[in-house]
């Protein structure tokens, strides 16, 4: 049981890692230069505590949801993680597409955080798929 909550928290701590990465490269307004790792680092170190308290806000809840409803399936942490990331751009964005009746024009955004959540639910499932994996050579008692 040890190595399964250790597996599945590693994965919750690593899944913010990606909208943070790729926040990061794509903020050449918070000092990060195109292709330098140099600049990236800081910023999404800087990045990652709020990405943090975001996946557990959100991951959380969600998987313990799809853990008890005994849906914890790749499709279901991709759809999960698409649709907690949608949630929060628009959230960040203040729903500005409701009030303007602009969707075309925030929709790449909301791909692209919608893919970048995606990505973190599946980090999270696979850290929870290891965790659930007999290891070789365990018997049953």
């Amino acid at each position: 049981m040890n190595r399964r909550v250790a597996l599945l928290a590693t994965g919750f701590l690593s899944a913010p890692l990606v909208p943070v990465l790729v926040l990061a490269a794509a903020s050449p307004g918070l000092g990060v230069k195109p292709g330098d790792l140099a600049s990236l680092l800081p910023v999404a170190a800087f990045l990652y505590l709020p990405a943090l308290l975001l996946t557990g806000a959100l991951g959380m809840p969600v998987f313990i949801v799809l853990w008890r409803l005994n849906l914890i399936r790749w499709w279901s942490a991709a759809i999960s993680g698409f649709a907690s990331g949608v949630l929060l751009s628009l959230f960040f964005t203040d729903f500005r597409w409701m009030k303007d009746g602009r969707l075309m024009a925030d929709l790449p955004g909301l791909v692209a955080w919608g893919l970048c959540a995606a990505a973190s639910g599946l980090i999270i499932w696979l850290s929870w798929k290891a965790g659930t994996m007999r290891r070789p050579g365990m018997h049953d008692a």
